[in-house]
C-alpha cells in the first residue's frame, strides 16, 4: 500500500544525485519522487501525489529519474 510519509519507500527503483549531494529517489509504488538533501535524515516529496494516475500532478509507475547538471532540470520516466 502507498504511504504518505516521505521516509517510507515502496520499491525505490532509481536514484539521481546532484552536485550538492542531494539524492532524488523514484518511489515506484508510492507513485512519487522524493528529494533527500545532503545530510538530511528525511526526504521531501517533490513529484506525485501518492495516488496512481495519468492526470496532472500524478504519477503511474515512475521508474527512472535523471537530473541535467547544467540546467538542473529533473527528468522522470513514468508509464502513465
Amino acid at each position: 500500500t502507498s504511504n504518505s510519509t516521505s521516509d517510507y519507500l515502496n520499491f525505490p527503483s532509481d536514484v539521481a544525485v546532484d552536485s550538492n549531494g542531494s539524492v532524488y529517489v523514484t518511489d515506484t509504488f508510492n507513485y512519487r519522487v522524493s528529494l533527500w538533501t545532503s545530510g538530511s535524515s528525511s526526504g521531501v516529496i517533490i513529484a506525485g501525489t501518492g495516488i496512481s494516475g495519468s492526470t496532472n500532478n500524478t504519477l503511474d509507475i515512475v521508474y527512472g529519474v535523471a537530473r541535467d547538471p547544467n540546467s538542473g532540470t529533473l527528468y522522470l520516466s513514468d508509464t502513465g
